[in-house]
């Protein structure tokens, strides 16, 4: 499992940026946990969010804020292959969103 692909895709998906411009890596005092960091092309501000994987599931979270994990949230899951990660995002009205990310 790829953790950094998978966090840098799921910011990608729910933020509707290029996963190119994401930059992740390891919080430095819980390694379970990444922090995705990008700057927006269109006005230069700078967003930082906190990411875990549990299982399939990713969850995620303003860097200050809370954890998206009440049951009004979207609920995010991953699948991998040798060459795509797709991120899933799925709203509580039941619809939902499904991206590809080429390895």
């Amino acid at each position: 499992m790829n953790t950094v692909m998978i966090c840098s895709a799921t910011i990608a998906t729910v933020f509707g940026q290029p996963i190119e411009i994401m930059t992740t890596e390891p919080q430095s005092d819980n390694p379970e946990i990444y922090v995705v960091t990008y700057k927006r092309p269109d006005d230069g501000t700078v967003w930082v969010n906190k990411c875990k994987v549990e299982g399939d599931r990713v969850i995620w979270g303003a860097i200050d804020g809370r954890w998206r994990t009440h049951n009004l949230d979207s609920k995010i899951t991953f699948s991998e292959s040798k060459t795509h990660v797709t991120i899933t995002e799925v709203y509580s009205d039941g619809s939902a969103t499904t991206k590809q990310y080429p390895k």
